[in-house]
């Protein structure tokens, strides 16, 4: 199955939601500022203590602190912290 264009997953989005958007093969639904037209930042960030490397990936998430995958690292929330190390957010 093809992954839908940005525009059109939008529209799909819009409509019909996210199931919709997962079904027709775009699997990453996008984050809030994305649905708005602002351009975002889906790159993985890794965590600067370098003893921790972890990895946070906009197209995973994070499942075991329920944020669900499509979520930009600037739209995490400004308390977030590394799973891992609890670095805060502000030294990523």
């Amino acid at each position: 199955m093809r992954t839908l264009d940005t525009t059109r997953r939008r529209f799909v989005q819009t409509v019909f939601g996210t199931v919709a958007v997962a079904l027709m093969g775009g699997a990453v639904p996008l984050s809030a500022r994305a649905q708005s037209g602002e351009v975002c930042d889906l790159r993985p960030r890794r965590c600067p203590e370098t003893e921790c490397g972890y990895l946070y990936d906009p197209a995973v998430g994070v499942p075991e602190m329920d944020l669900p995958p499509g979520i930009a690292f600037a739209d995490l929330p400004d308390d977030w912290e590394c799973p891992e190390c609890g670095a805060p957010k502000y030294l990523w």
